[in-house]
């Protein structure tokens, strides 16, 4: 998990009295030859400059005539187009000098070439044709002559980007506010932040809790003192904070975050840190799951009916994993006599939605009903998961069916048919025609009762209709 200092320093100047403070290229009363062009086209004009001197530049300006409105963002850039600062003009008047300080004082070197600009989304900028055809000077600032490090009074047509086009050696009144490095006494700031300002727990069991540290730093020149702690979010807490809690320049105190959730799902909230800094609150952004840890059987029961003793039956059990945590499965066993269970290689880790499954086998040895249960033990809140188990051993039976020769001539053959309802339908049970009139069903289960009939076949295989029905019920177990 990436993590990053929060905190944004809050600079308090004190500047010495000097003739120098505060300089422009261009005095308030200096006005554009044109202040206001009839073009409605947007434009980012600007002007390349230098100073004599190192220093900040504290502000950027431009000349508004009475047709240029919108919103109005001044930069300053170096040389060859890369950003150093960016502000958004506000409280304009309609028309003059506008004026925004940039949210930190840039560092400047002297007789260093930088460009600043203003964004004019709709047009009708000042201009002063030819203006720059020498340049300017106004020490300790100097704006360059047409030529010096490429064009001056620059522009980008139609883009809100570093201007380095130009034309005609227009000014386009931009400017600068600029205090040399000897007027500035150095800044006092007062930031507390937070590390880090993100912290995800990911999964947490119910029931159970996670804690991580935060560190609060006090990355000013002055001591903070931080006098409340706010946290919200379900499941969230703090602990080993005492307030109020005052920091020196430099110093650095740690506290925990707690989860521990009450439900299951996702949860979010954050801690916010209340002090005297500038950047107060410090906030620290809250991420976590409530995760379960289940299992269940389907189906829930397992129903074998008869089963002869001697023979088994085997039918499926699945085991899923229905909460948001994974599960360790550690043993899958039976009771009841006559139940076995087989499935994968234990102890095994079932995730979150994944299931897998095992085979019952009821071999009954005895006759009688058998209930019994399949238990699989794990890890999770529900263990052990269980599901019924439930048959019959009976004995086996056979039905031994004799029947008188048919009086009709040309019979050779026989068909024997059984069906479960009296009058039909049969199912014809030998796969091959009988030539004796003795056939013995082998395939009867306790307890249900059968109808017979038989047909007789002559030698070209043409059959007679049912016989007489006979009714046979086997008994139970």
């Amino acid at each position: 998990m990436a993590s990053f200092l929060f905190g944004v320093a809050a600079i308090l100047a004190f500047v010495r009295p000097s003739s120098t403070y505060g300089a422009s290229i261009w005095g308030s009363t200096v006005t554009p030859a044109t202040p206001s062009t009839p073009s409605s086209y947007s434009y980012e004009p600007g002007v390349k400059f230098r100073s004599d001197v190192n220093g900040t530049i504290t502000a950027i300006r431009f000349y508004k005539g009475p047709g240029n409105t919108g919103t109005h963002i001044g930069y300053l850039w170096t040389r060859t187009g890369k950003l150093l600062a960016s502000a958004t003009f506000t409280s304009k008047t309609a028309s003059g000098w506008q004026q925004v300080n940039l949210p930190t004082p840039v560092p400047i070197a002297a007789n260093t070439t930088y460009v600043a600009s203003y964004w004019d989304p709709g047009g009708h900028y000042s201009i002063s044709p030819s203006y720059f055809t020498t340049a300017y000077n106004n020490p300790p600032l100097h704006a360059l002559a047409n030529g010096t490090d490429g064009p001056n009074g620059v522009f980008c047509p139609g883009a809100n980007a570093f201007p380095t086009q130009g034309y005609q050696a227009t000014n386009y009144w931009v400017d600068v506010v600029f205090v040399p490095a000897a007027s500035v006494i150095p800044a006092t700031t007062q930031t507390l932040t937070a590390s880090p300002t993100t912290l995800s727990y990911g999964s947490v069991l119910l029931d159970l809790k996670s804690s991580k540290t935060i560190t609060l730093t006090n990355t000013g020149t002055a001591s903070v003192t931080a006098s409340q702690a706010t946290v919200t979010g379900t499941g969230f807490s703090i602990s080993a904070l005492s307030l109020p809690l005052t920091l020196a320049a430099g110093q650095s105190a740690s506290f925990s975050a707690i989860f521990a959730p009450l439900v299951a799902g996702n949860a979010t909230g954050s801690i916010s840190v209340v002090s005297n800094a500038s950047n107060s609150p410090a906030t620290i952004t809250l991420s976590g799951v409530g995760s379960t840890q289940m299992l269940s059987a389907s189906p829930a029961s397992l129903g074998f009916g008869n089963v002869t003793i001697g023979s088994n039956s085997t039918l499926p059990v699945v085991v899923t994993n229905p909460g948001s945590a994974s599960v360790t499965i550690s043993q899958a066993t039976t009771t009841g006599a006559g139940f076995s269970t087989r499935g994968p290689s234990l102890p095994l880790i079932l995730a979150a939605g994944k299931n897998i499954s095992f085979s019952v086998t009821f071999s009954p040895t005895t006759a009688g009903p058998v209930a019994g249960q399949l238990s699989v033990v794990s890890n999770a809140t529900n263990s052990p998961t269980v599901a019924s188990l439930s048959g019959a051993g009976v004995n086996k039976h056979t039905v031994t069916l004799s029947w008188l020769p048919s009086t009709s001539t040309g019979v050779v053959d026989y068909n024997v048919y059984r069906g479960t309802v009296a009058g039909g339908p049969y199912e014809k049970l030998n796969s091959s025609p009988i030539t004796v009139t003795l056939y013995t069903d082998p395939t009867v289960l306790a307890g249900q009762t059968y109808y017979y009939v038989t047909t007789a076949l002559d030698s070209e295989s043409v059959e007679s209709a049912y016989s007489n029905q006979a009714e046979a019920a086997v008994p139970f177990p």
